[in-house]
């Protein structure tokens, strides 16, 4: 007994097949069985709910009100009834999507089994990275198979993760953005150029992966146009830097159409980029002039104590390539070779993803009282 108003629901289950009648009122009275309330706001959305779900899922989501209630309680079970077509996207997701907390340890030793700097991954409103963490969409839907979106999720943290390797946001990038009369216009073109490049460097250094993103591109109808591989081709060349991306972005005529963007490119986001390459790359030279003191320290102590102020630290290599690689640099002091811990390896890396070398004002060690621990945290 209770006092719930049925005249409303009634008719509108009267109107329903037998079959439909006795499948709401099943599981009406499985719910029911732990909550009346609960059940009444279940058949309310349920008579409804017909039209747009199916059997299975409306099964799925009275089971997963009823969980709800046994561990939180009526409110929580009633928030769930009520959200009844997030509960179909949500399901949509978990059949042919990809969710990032299914997958996000899986892609998380994927981007960390990568060359150059560790990156986080964390979910945002959209996939883009600010240089020292990768953010990805909730759940990947775009395609029609789990298989195929978990793909899509992998490639888009090797796209985000070739910007931060390949120079994507170098000096370069910076003085051509602040020196446009229409930022976002050439932000637009120069992310359709870069993307190119990137996908050339992935192929060669991820060819499986590569396999797959174009595979990707098929099933979505986002095969590069012929005309546009011939107009990009020298962007696709051993060497290409991201000066050749800004260079055609620049000459592109605003009239001319772009590529649309395929999922897993995600967008560009200068702003959060800048505000963090500014506070790490000063807390990176902080950090390796630090480093260079206590090398220093050490070899004054290995020379027994003799001057050592006068002499100067190098580099005896230069970067180039496709990629800047900071292990084929030496470090030497006085001419000499210097060997360079694990760590100071690691922290060179950073600092040539960003610089594109190590200038000569890192190369000088941190004197007296110029150490602030603030500079030391983070990354």
């Amino acid at each position: 007994f209770s006092f719930l108003k049925t005249e409303r629901i009634a008719p509108s289950i009267a109107t329903r097949s037998r079959v439909e009648q006795e499948f709401l009122l099943d599981w009406t009275g499985r719910v029911a069985s732990i909550n009346v309330q609960l059940a009444y706001a279940f058949i309310s959305e349920a008579v409804a709910a017909l039209d747009r779900m199916e059997r299975s899922t409306i099964e799925e989501w009275g089971l997963h009100a009823m969980d709800t209630y046994d561990r939180s309680g009526l409110k929580a079970a009633l928030d769930v009834v009520r959200a009844a077509d997030h509960f179909v996207q949500r399901s949509h997701e978990r059949k042919v999507g990809a969710v990032f907390g299914d997958v996000s340890g899986i892609l998380l030793r994927f981007v960390h089994g990568l060359s150059g700097r560790a990156l986080r991954l964390e979910t945002g409103d959209a996939g883009f990275t600010d240089t020292e963490t990768i953010f990805l969409p909730p759940a990947m839907t775009v395609l029609p198979s789990s298989q195929e979106n978990f793909l899509a999720y992998k490639s888009m943290v090797a796209f985000l993760w070739a910007q931060t390797r390949y120079g994507t946001f170098g000096t370069p990038f910076w003085d051509a953005l602040a020196a446009s009369a229409h930022p976002e216009t050439l932000l637009q073109a120069f992310g359709a150029f870069e993307a190119v490049r990137l996908e050339a460097l992935i192929a060669r250094e991820l060819p499986g992966l590569f396999r797959d993103m174009t595979h990707l591109r098929s099933v979505l109808g986002q095969a590069e146009p012929e005309t546009w591989r011939q107009w990009t081709w020298s962007l696709r060349m051993p060497g290409a830097g991201v000066d050749a991306s800004l260079a055609m972005a620049r000459a592109h005529a605003a009239g001319n159409a772009l590529p649309a963007a395929v999922c897993f490119q995600g967008i560009l986001r200068p702003d959060q980029v800048r505000q963090v390459m500014r506070a790490r790359i000063e807390r990176e030279k902080a950090r390796f002039r630090n480093v260079l003191r206590e090398l220093l320290d050490n070899l004054a102590g290995e020379a027994d104590g003799l001057r050592m102020e006068e002499g100067r630290f190098g580099l005896r290599a230069e970067v180039g390539g496709d990629e800047p690689d900071p292990d084929a640099l030496q470090l030497t002091f006085d001419g000499a070779p210097v060997p360079v811990p694990e760590h100071a390896r690691a922290l060179a890396r950073s600092i040539v993803q960003d610089l594109g070398t190590l200038p000569d004002d890192y190369l000088v060690p941190a004197g007296p009282g110029e150490y602030d621990p603030a500079l030391f945290h983070g990354n």
